[in-house]
């Protein structure tokens, strides 16, 4: 394995940092006509897939504190998109739900990201692009950081 001259100019760091940040600008502004942002999309895309979710269960989905994933659902419950509920057994036990407003808005905002990345990334071949995602996927598992199937999902869909 070839040792990073953590002293060069060109610092990996700095490099994935700049690309995390010019990512979430591109995908936040494919999701401004909608009125939400990465995380909430991130969110309505996990309710997605189930019925209904905890939040502590898409708080570990998306990698975040409980504070946040409060703030995340409280911006699209404000948006109607979603609603909580509370268990009938247990009144501290809280749900989340996507409605059909938020199903319609995450199926379009998953369109407009799609476009937009294939859009940032039509420069790199295919070969390039797949390589940048197995070696992403290869760091994450060396991190002992679980991907989930919506990963793998939104990544084949680039």
């Amino acid at each position: 394995m070839k040792n990073l001259n953590l002293d060069s100019d060109i610092q990996l760091l700095p490099l994935i940092m700049k690309l995390q940040t010019k990512l979430t600008s591109v995908v936040n502004n494919a999701l401004f006509s909608y009125g939400i942002r990465y995380p909430q999309y991130r969110l309505l895309q996990i309710l997605s897939t189930s019925d209904r979710l905890n939040p502590s269960y898409c708080a570990r989905q998306l990698s975040i504190e409980s504070s946040s994933m409060t703030k995340q659902i409280d911006a699209l419950e404000k948006l109607r998109l979603i609603s909580r509920q509370y268990d009938n057994n247990d009144r501290r036990f809280v749900w989340i739900q996507i409605n059909q407003e938020g199903k319609t808005v995450a199926a379009a905002a998953r369109e407009a990201v799609n476009l937009s990345m294939n859009e940032f990334l039509s420069e790199l071949k295919t070969q390039k692009l797949d390589s940048f995602i197995d070696m992403c996927r290869a760091m994450l598992s060396l991190a002992n950081y679980p991907i989930q199937p919506d990963d793998t999902t939104e990544a084949s869909q680039l």
